[in-house]
């Protein structure tokens, strides 16, 4: 039954306010957002299919594992994988509900003009249900999936055609720890009792660049990202199928971190 498709449905509810108070040029929005996707059509993915099957909590009823057909016991390669059916099928429901905070603030300044931009998101629930009878993915708050992000920007439109910027981008911190005890993890290695390192501190990047209106037609921008150098957290691998997949070296690896480190860039614009 899992290559009959049918179409994919959503349902989405957004909630919002703004205020926008006279005492000052302020504009704060706020919205609650709640977003249901059903039968999506896709395909899982081996990793997914072999994760979700030996991984799961209830592995002998768990119905990803009908996709895999494994070797008879007695004969060449016993027990080995066969085959592993990964065509295109109906998940069940993808579904993910948060906050959303933007603030923008406008003042004048004897040096100039200051924009200030401010911006959250908090993540209430973020998990796919691959099939109705099983094959829940629920990262929220893991690594590569922070439940909090937020970002802050000063811009100085100061006088003799510059502008200042400096940018903050806030990712919170995460952990691991339920998925890996839910798994049935232990704190040894060989044996021998050890802690593992299974959650991410919060970091925040700054960036900082100044530009000039050579002419109306140029423009000339240079700057600093990661200006402080801040580096991946660092994690342990805490032993098979703990979900910290994304490890290079001692680093988390997960797309949201700066592996690059600070670095410099100098751009020149011109319109025609």
């Amino acid at each position: 039954g899992f290559n009959v498709l049918e179409a994919e449905s959503s349902d989405n509810l957004t909630l919002g306010a703004v205020w926008t108070p006279e005492f000052a040029d302020l504009k704060v929005a706020f919205d609650y957002f709640r977003i249901e996707v059903n039968g999506q059509v896709a395909q899982l993915g081996s990793a997914n299919i072999l994760d979700g099957c030996y991984n799961s909590e209830d592995f002998a009823n768990e119905s990803l594992c009908q996709l895999i057909t494994r070797n008879p016991a007695t004969g060449p390669d016993p027990f080995r994988i066969a085959t592993l059916e990964d065509s295109f099928i109906n998940i069940n429901q993808q579904f993910n509900e948060g906050l959303d905070l933007s603030v923008r603030y406008i003042h004048d300044t004897p040096v100039g003009r200051l924009i200030v931009d401010a911006d959250a998101t908090y993540q209430l629930e973020d998990f796919t249900l691959l099939l109705a009878s099983g094959g829940l993915i629920d990262t929220n708050g893991e690594s590569g999936n922070p439940k909090l992000v937020a970002g802050l920007t000063f811009t100085l439109e100061a006088k003799k055609d510059w502008t200042f910027v400096w940018d903050m981008n806030y990712i919170g911190n995460t952990s691991n720890v339920d998925r890996f005890t839910r798994l049935g993890g232990n704190q040894t290695l060989f044996g021998v009792p050890v802690q593992f390192k299974l959650n991410t501190e919060a970091v925040t990047y700054h960036t900082f660049s100044a530009t000039k209106d050579i002419t109306d037609k140029l423009r000339v921008t240079a700057g600093i990202r990661n200006a402080f150098g801040e580096e991946p957290p660092r994690i342990s691998t805490g032993g098979q199928s703990n979900g910290q997949g994304n490890r290079v070296g001692s680093t988390d690896f997960s797309s949201n971190f700066d592996t690059i480190g600070r670095r410099f860039f100098f751009n020149v614009s011109k319109t025609f």
